[in-house]
């Protein structure tokens, strides 16, 4: 169930990725002028133009990225050092033993 979702998650991202939508609003036009439709081809051109000129113009990712950044201060300053040392915990360490035992699940 997780790989359909994940399958499902992909697709509409590649569907709705602004590049993609870019990439439609140029091919429109093009199929528009192959059939002969020259007002709706410059119709879809223009909002191509204007679309392009805007995500240059704009900053669009600081609209995006400055709400996240208020909300979710960054990692607070550590004001007292910890008393864990790999020194004094050498014994978390996994014995040889137990390294080179099998994963599998054993069925009984």
């Amino acid at each position: 169930m997780d790989t359909i979702f994940y399958i499902a998650g992909k697709t509409v991202w590649l569907l709705i990725r602004p590049e993609t939508l870019l990439v439609v609003l140029i091919a429109v036009p093009l199929v528009c002028l192959w059939l002969g439709r020259i007002v709706a081809a410059s119709r879809f051109l223009v909002m191509a133009l204007i679309i392009m000129i805007a995500i240059g113009v704009i900053p669009v990712g600081n609209f995006v990225l400055n709400p996240l950044e208020r909300a979710y201060a960054p990692n607070p300053p550590i004001t007292q050092a910890s008393s864990f040392s790999a020194a004094q915990n050498i014994s978390l360490l996994p014995t040889q033993a137990t390294w080179h035992r099998s994963t599998r699940l054993e069925t009984g």
